[in-house]
């Protein structure tokens, strides 16, 4: 077996993570400057390009390393290897932004939660006072923090890559008849 077989899957995660992650960072940037970060667009839109990029990765990873030929496993792993890389590169990001590059980001992101959990607690019927939302708020305080919206970001992207590439490996997936392919001759 070659050297790129061998180390492929890896190789390839790191590279086509690395490729998507710096698209997904460019395209956060692109909503930031428009004043769409963190709009149901944004997500949309990051959902969709993210499964095209992922499925079109995975297409390309049989064509360019595989010759052609990759089992469903396979797939699958590189996958979940694209999404984690890609998802560590969205949360060193995402650190950046709320500690040194805009930390007033840290607000929008507490007023999308409070509004959120307000919508919840209406359709409950609960109604609580401006001292319960302050004290909710402040007992939530640490799922807002940017180390734990990173880590929490790492394991969504890595969660759905490997459900987007589940998905796509059965489309893509193609084994080689040969019996023998991939055997070198040991003489």
């Amino acid at each position: 077996m070659s050297d790129k077989s061998k180390n492929s899957v890896w190789g390839a995660g790191l590279i086509y993570g690395s490729i998507l992650g710096a698209i997904s960072v460019i395209m956060s940037v692109i909503f930031y400057v428009l004043g769409y970060m963190m709009s149901d667009s944004q997500t949309y839109i990051g959902m969709g390009l993210s499964i095209v990029i992922i499925v079109y990765m995975l297409y390309m990873y049989r064509q360019e390393y595989m010759g052609g030929y990759v089992n469903y496993g396979r797939l699958v792993g590189l996958g979940a290897i694209i999404a984690a890389v890609s998802g560590i590169i969205g949360a060193i990001y995402l650190v950046v932004l709320l500690k040194y590059i805009d930390p007033s980001v840290q607000n929008m992101i507490d007023e999308k939660s409070m509004q959120k959990m307000m919508e919840q607690l209406a359709k409950r019927g609960m109604n609580p006072s401006a001292d319960e939302i302050d004290s909710m708020m402040e007992k939530t305080k640490m799922f807002r923090s940017a180390p734990f919206l990173a880590i929490a970001g790492i394991l969504n992207s890595a969660i759905f890559g490997t459900i987007i590439s589940l998905i796509a490996a059965i489309f893509l997936k193609k084994e080689n008849k040969d019996p023998f392919a991939g055997v070198e001759d040991q003489a």
